[in-house]
């Protein structure tokens, strides 16, 4: 997302481009004070990464809708975010589901 910043207009690089991108450090730095932290913490963190990961998504999604970002550049980057979303899924499980009554 930051190299995309020179390629898009000055309203949308101050606009939703810089929303995105705040969104996108708050969730490296979710990830990364989730790997720092003890368990209880830990699990907290993970649900709201998530969120957060979900939000950029759909907030990307719209710089698609109103051709803010050109599909070819949208695709590896919505990919990107779901697979990251998928890995915090799978780090979140690990931790749950010991705490699941038919585990």
């Amino acid at each position: 997302m930051y190299l995309l910043g020179k390629k898009v207009s000055k309203r949308d690089r101050f606009g939703l481009h810089a929303v995105i991108e705040e969104r996108l450090i708050a969730c490296l730095r979710l990830a990364l004070s989730a790997a720092l932290t003890k368990m209880p913490e830990k699990i907290s963190h993970l649900i709201v990464l998530q969120r957060e990961i979900t939000l950029v998504k759909q907030l990307f999604r719209t710089a698609l809708e109103i051709e803010s970002v050109t599909p070819a550049s949208y695709f590896p980057l919505a990919k990107r975010l779901v697979t990251i979303n998928k890995m915090a899924s799978g780090w979140l499980l690990s931790f749950t589901k010991d705490k699941r009554p038919n585990a």
